[in-house]
């Protein structure tokens, strides 16, 4: 119910969305303006980092409300949910749970076949 947006060249999506499309729970603690996803994820509003198994991992934009959703930068949550990411510059973002290896003419099909 919430659009994705590019933000300083990132593109964001709405967390609770992208996370329980690959089964994940999403709990929000209103308190420290904190998300959980599943068991080991943690995403606060407003930091540069999300911290996944116990670890900090940086974040190119930090998580933010827009439109009373809290987005998050699309590679970083299917990166810490294991997916592999792989991006085009004409708009072509593949998400898999195994690493993708594209040539251009592979991505250029792709691309008209989702027109």
């Amino acid at each position: 119910d919430a659009s994705a947006r590019i933000v300083d060249g990132r593109t964001l999506v709405p967390v609770r969305y992208i996370s329980e499309a690959f089964g994940e729970k999403v709990l929000w603690d209103d308190a420290t303006k904190t998300v959980t996803v599943g068991e080991n994820i943690t995403i606060t509003l407003g930091e540069p980092s999300i911290t996944v198994n116990g670890k900090k991992q940086p974040l190119d934009v930090p998580a933010a409300i827009y439109d009373s959703r809290t987005f998050v930068p699309l590679r970083a949550i299917a990166e810490a949910l294991g997916k592999y990411v792989f991006w085009d510059n004409r708009g072509l973002i593949v998400i898999t749970d195994s690493e993708v290896s594209i040539t251009e003419d592979e991505a250029s099909e792709l691309i008209e076949k989702l027109k």
